[in-house]
């Protein structure tokens, strides 16, 4: 599974030093500078994570809608808050990391790493893509198999 990023924000310095950091990462991304946009492609896919800046007017709504999401649907979530946002109303979130503006590539890349190692696939060893018909013996009868994946 490929990991995805939804960053929402107007401060277009974050944005970038984010961007830059998923690049490096390997993480697909998705921008949103409003609230009703991030609504809505919240709604139509499916993210990994979700970066939600704070200073942001209707982000601490989409924070509480992330987290009554269905567990096989909610991303992790990285708030983004700066001098001027409450302490409070951010951990009332539910965040799972919050990051305090301004920061530096350092501090994003290290917990960006631990949400990468815990949410990707934690195999011992990677699938192998393949297709081929097999056949199971069951007692006298054969039937017939697709093998798509292994590992």
């Amino acid at each position: 599974m490929r990991l995805n990023a939804l960053l929402v924000s107007r401060d277009d310095s974050c944005i970038h030093l984010l961007q830059t950091a998923f690049d490096q990462l390997g993480v697909e991304q998705a921008l949103s500078h409003s609230a009703v946009q991030a609504m809505g492609l919240l709604v139509e896919g499916n993210y990994s994570a979700v970066v939600l800046d704070f200073d942001l007017p209707g982000a601490a709504q989409i924070a509480r809608m992330l987290s009554i999401a269905s567990p096989t649907r909610r991303p992790v979530v990285f708030g983004l808050a700066s001098s001027a946002t409450s302490a409070a109303k951010v951990s009332q979130t539910g965040m799972n990391f919050v990051l305090y503006k301004p920061f530096s590539f350092e501090q994003v890349l290290r917990p960006l790493r631990a949400w990468q190692i815990f949410a990707g696939d934690r195999r011992r060893t990677p699938r192998r893509k393949m297709e081929a018909i097999v056949y199971l013996q069951l007692g006298v009868a054969a039937m017939p198999a697709l093998v798509l994946d292994m590992s």
